[in-house]
């Protein structure tokens, strides 16, 4: 690796980023797993990460998404069928574009540190799309008993990482409770997870005593980031990156006051609740490329059984529950 290059590979979509050593040091850190050493192909997805004192405006273009970061920075992102423009306000202007695979961000001093993982990973995106995979903001394990994969989906805050530990603990391998790829165009839905840092909240803490004790060390959230090696000894290893079929998907709903229920959950359902926190929206409808993203989440919701989960008090005993689900539908040749 250059020492001002990054070359990040993921199964055959490759990204290029340029910028200051320390930033790509993190970047280093975040996407171990996909480092390359090689000479990254011609057509590899570029990225200039630049300091600037001042940002260029945002675009004249639909908005598709607009709220806050973790992090509180107000953000919107414009999108159009050609380029997409993340603005972040007093903080970061990050450009892609789509058509001839390059993408420029312009950061502020001192905005690399909350700017860096969320908006890297929509050039990330941006990337992968190029060769048919898809980012999914869900969380994916490994069943034990099956070899199949399980894809979590709920909006953040909706206790995908509470799940994910749960299972981890007991018949299922992490691969991560956050960020997901879907290939497209395959005979199976083939998935496979991004390794990143749980960000534990309080609450997961006080329903999993397991965890043992943590550091008062919550944010204003009340979450604290755990490197994923800190749970190998809790919840084994975490699984190495690679595509496997996927078995089931289970979207989380509310939470049960007694038992466990896990019910089929019809295919219609299934894909606008996944479609609502993974396909980007807007006044006049949605870009050629999120009609394709669409069009991908269909066939993968056509492909598996679907679940709506509502978790019950003792997550000792879900790992049992979803996993005989996952094992029935096999065995029908679901």
């Amino acid at each position: 690796m250059a020492d001002d290059r990054l070359h990040l590979e993921f199964f055959g979509a490759h990204l290029l980023i340029e910028g200051r050593p320390d930033w790509l040091d993190t970047l280093v850190d975040s996407f171990a797993p996909f480092v390359s050493l090689e000479t990254a192909p011609p057509e590899a997805f570029f990225l200039k990460l630049e300091e600037t004192d001042s940002l260029s405006p945002p675009p004249d273009m639909p908005v598709t998404w607009d709220g806050k970061l973790p992090e509180g920075h107000y953000s919107k992102i414009y999108e159009s069928d050609e380029e997409a423009v993340q603005y972040v306000e007093n903080s970061a202007r990050l450009h892609i574009s789509y058509d001839t695979a390059r993408s420029e961000a312009q950061l502020m001093p001192g905005a690399w540190r909350h700017f860096h993982l969320l908006s890297i990973f929509l050039v990330v995106s941006a990337a992968m799309a190029r060769d048919g995979l898809h980012l999914l903001h869900a969380a994916c394990l490994t069943h034990d008993a099956t070899g199949r994969e399980l894809l979590i989906f709920v909006k953040s805050g909706g206790g995908k990482t509470t799940t994910s530990l749960s299972l981890a603990h007991k018949g299922f391998t992490l691969s991560t409770d956050d960020a997901s790829v879907l290939h497209e165009n395959t005979d199976w839905p083939l998935v496979w997870g991004i390794p990143r840092a749980m960000k534990v909240h309080f609450n997961t803490a006080r329903l999993l005593p397991w965890l043992g004790e943590f550091p008062e060390a919550w944010n204003r959230f009340g979450e604290q980031s755990v490197p994923l090696a800190q749970l190998e000894g809790l919840i084994g290893m975490v699984d190495t990156p690679r595509p496997n079929k996927l078995g089931a998907i289970v979207f989380l709903g509310e939470r049960s006051s007694g038992d466990h229920i896990l019910r089929p959950m019809p295919k219609g359902d299934a894909l606008v609740a996944i479609a609502h926190d993974n396909v980007a929206w807007r006044p006049a409808g949605m870009t050629s490329r999120a009609q394709h993203r669409f069009s991908a989440l269909a066939d993968m919701v056509a492909s598996v059984p679907t679940f709506e989960l509502s978790a019950g008090e003792n997550l000792d005993t879900l790992s049992d529950v979803i996993s005989s689900a996952m094992t029935a539908a096999l065995r029908v040749g679901a």
